[in-house]
């Protein structure tokens, strides 16, 4: 666990280096062979982790190292300084009613669309995973919050609704045939 560590430490350090580094410093000319090796020095590190706590653990820990190790790398390099602004005079604007309105309404039909094909994506996804039954069941209930978030901010965000409309409903019709087919 040691070497994971240490493979850590010196990969995200060659990284930011590597990404710090500007012409005229030492290794600039070197500067993408020395990236290449800093992620493969995070590969090393993924993988002794792996090797010391098993795939789970290993990958959680690994994961959140580098992120924690990342994060002292920005933290010791951060300059703090006090922000000098102007207070400009704060006008009130407001929403017209039909744009309050169409994004009620947007919300209100982008919601149970997106919940009626994340969870019969979810379920259709159930038949074709290769795992034992306990395990694609706790895939599905994984799987179905993250594409119903994603498929009403889809929904949401669109210019256009038909698009992303259409494509969610022919998702729906698409897992109904999988789910009813046998």
């Amino acid at each position: 666990m040691l070497i994971a560590i240490v493979c850590t430490l010196a990969s995200v350090g060659g990284v930011f280096y590597a990404w710090q580094s500007t012409a005229g410093q030492p290794f600039f000319a070197y500067k993408t062979k020395f990236v290449v090796v800093a992620w493969l020095g995070v590969f090393v590190s993924l993988t002794c982790w792996i090797q010391a706590l098993g795939a789970e653990y290993g990958a959680v820990y690994g994961i959140i190292s580098l992120a924690f190790v990342s994060w002292l790398f920005a933290a010791k390099n951060s300059e703090f300084k006090a922000a000098k602004t102007k207070l400009k005079q704060h006008t009130q604007t407001w929403l017209a009613k039909k744009q309050l309105l169409h994004g009620a309404a947007t919300f209100i039909v982008a919601g149970p669309i997106a919940l009626l094909t994340s969870g019969l994506c979810s379920l259709a996804a159930i038949k074709w995973l290769p795992f034992a039954a306990a395990n694609t069941w706790f895939f599905a209930a994984l799987l179905f919050p993250i594409l119903w978030a994603l498929s009403c901010l889809w929904l949401c965000s669109a210019d256009k609704l038909r698009g992303p409309f259409i494509c969610l409903i022919s998702f729906a019709c698409l897992s109904c045939g999988i789910l009813l087919s046998n």
